[in-house]
């Protein structure tokens, strides 16, 4: 197991830092959204069902496309889907802002566009969610975890409370703060650079290696996993996922199918214990 390396050592290393100031920015653009966005269709119709129809519109698309997003992910560099869905999410907030200062009446606008926000957030959320691993240094990754929730939590918190003083201001300024933070946090997430010997062009895990001699460190499994499974189960499974059977050539240059996107699934019915350790 790698040794731990400290919290400035850490945010030293090239990749951190702009993958941190990504997932802040991103995180505190979205809880704006959200916000002025809720505030703004109560205004209109006064009704509670609308704001939860809000939620479902905004988070379905990430249900529905889970298998093709996480696919996607695992395919083709991180940082260009983290791109393309943040550059997604800022056209469709560019169109709330435009609407908003409409003064509109009519809300199923806002829900086709809020879809279409979705829709870039469910595949920036399986890419992001993935590349602490790709750029942690060697015994970097339990901390470089750490600022990342600790980041959520923050910019959890920041969000809202800008979003009441943007909305005070004029309902259009949050979807603009919007656009402009998304948009940094687009091109930041390409300055988190995966380092060369844990992924190459066109594989996100394992490059060219052969997937059959990788072994996982302690850091690269999850402390639930570890907990719920046992070193030896959880050893296995780990090194199950990654080989060419069980995750249809990974690593080798075989033509993928559809069945990829799946894959997860059958790992799980294979190993029910997974579900548990996951689901803590």
């Amino acid at each position: 197991m790698a040794e731990t390396i400290s919290a400035k050592q850490l945010l030293r290393t090239r990749s951190v830092s702009p993958f941190l100031l990504a997932s802040v920015a991103s995180t505190i653009a979205t809880m704006i959204q959200i916000t002025a966005l809720g505030k703004q269709l109560y205004d209109m119709t006064g009704r509670d069902l609308d704001l939860g129809l809000l939620g479902l519109a905004e988070f379905a698309p990430a249900f529905l496309l889970m298998t093709v997003t996480g696919s996607f992910a695992d395919r083709y560099d991180r940082r260009h889907i983290a791109s393309i869905g943040l550059g997604v999410e800022v056209i469709a907030t560019g169109m709330l802002a435009f609407y908003i200062a409409t003064k509109p009446t009519a809300t199923l606008p806002i829900f086709v566009i809020v879809i279409v926000f979705g829709i870039g957030r469910a595949f920036v959320s399986p890419a992001t969610r993935s590349m602490p691993a790709d750029i942690a240094p060697d015994g970097g990754l339990p901390r470089l975890i750490a600022f990342h929730v600790a980041c959520w939590q923050a910019s959890a918190i920041i969000g809202p409370v800008l979003a009441g003083f943007l909305f005070v201001v004029s309902p259009s300024w949050p979807f603009i703060a919007c656009m402009i933070l998304t948009a940094a946090g687009a091109v930041l997430i390409q300055f988190a650079r995966p380092r060369p010997d844990r992924i190459a062009p066109g594989n996100s895990l394992a490059g060219a290696q052969d997937a059959s001699v990788i072994e996982l460190g302690d850091e690269m499994r999850p402390a639930e996993m570890l907990d719920v499974l046992g070193e030896q189960n959880a050893e296995h499974i780990a090194h199950e996922s990654l080989t060419p059977t069980a995750a249809s050539g990974v690593a080798t240059k075989k033509k993928r199918t559809f069945h990829e996107a799946f894959e997860g699934f059958r790992v799980i019915r294979r190993n029910p214990a997974l579900l548990g350790a996951i689901s803590l």
